[in-house]
């Protein structure tokens, strides 16, 4: 599955024009077999290269513990004396991992919305390349889910179609 994976990304890479993409080598889903320290190491091995202004990471009470992992290494190698680059870190909903959270987790509660009216049908295009990640609804990543989450997202923030986050830390 590793392998397709990577297929995949290497192709919406290309579709998206991504300049580059950089890969840890960790296994999906074991991140949690790997110290935290070398986790966060290899990020700011990364970040210091790339040196960004805005950072999207995954959502902390997502129920997958890899996406949680990385919002703690992240959030260790994002400080501001170790990146003084860093204007803004904001966090992401996943369709089937943040809204399954655990019951008493922090809930995601959105404060940044990015209007993405004119790229909706795009994105549902590229995420179809996703074939590993992607199903038939009512599975949460599927075509209608996508749609159905960015119209409400919209909705709340007075766009045709958005994408909500969190923001973290803001500094102008």
């Amino acid at each position: 599955m590793e392998h397709t994976r990577d297929e995949e990304i290497e192709q919406v890479a290309t579709r998206y024009g991504f300049q580059q993409v950089w890969s840890l080598g960790y296994p999906t889903t074991r991140l949690d077999q790997i110290p935290r320290g070398e986790i966060t190491a290899k990020i700011s091995e990364v970040l210091h290269q790339i040196k960004p202004d805005i950072l999207y990471i995954p959502f902390y009470g997502d129920v997958h513990s890899d996406h949680r992992i990385i919002v703690e290494a992240l959030h260790s190698a994002t400080k501001v004396f170790r990146l003084p680059t860093l204007r803004a870190v904001r966090m992401m909903e996943v369709l089937s991992e943040t809204n399954f959270a655990l019951s008493g987790t922090l809930p995601f509660t959105s404060n940044y919305y990015v209007d993405i009216t004119p790229f909706l049908d795009r994105k549902i295009e590229i995420m179809k390349i996703y074939r590993s990640e992607i199903g038939v609804h009512p599975f949460p990543r599927s075509e209608e889910a996508i749609r159905a989450l960015a119209v409400l997202r919209g909705s709340e923030s007075g766009f045709g179609a958005a994408e909500a986050f969190v923001t973290l830390f803001e500094r102008w």
